[in-house]
């Protein structure tokens, strides 16, 4: 009797979990790609500098 009230607590506490999961899941991804955004656009900075640093400095030899 114990474990039915238990099972059945439990499917109805279920949905609730799930939403709460799916929303923890969609705000983590979208601060993994800002995150993965901000990377990429810093090293892309980094690129651009070491390149335009290399032409000025072959220039100037």
């Amino acid at each position: 009797m114990l474990t039915s009230l238990k099972q059945g607590s439990y499917m109805a506490e279920k949905p609730k979990n799930e939403k709460k999961i799916k929303f923890k899941d969609l705000s983590g991804w979208l601060k993994f790609g800002a995150v993965i955004s901000i990377g990429l656009g810093i090293i892309y900075c980094i690129l651009l500098l070491i390149i335009f640093y290399g032409l000025v400095f072959q220039l100037t030899l």
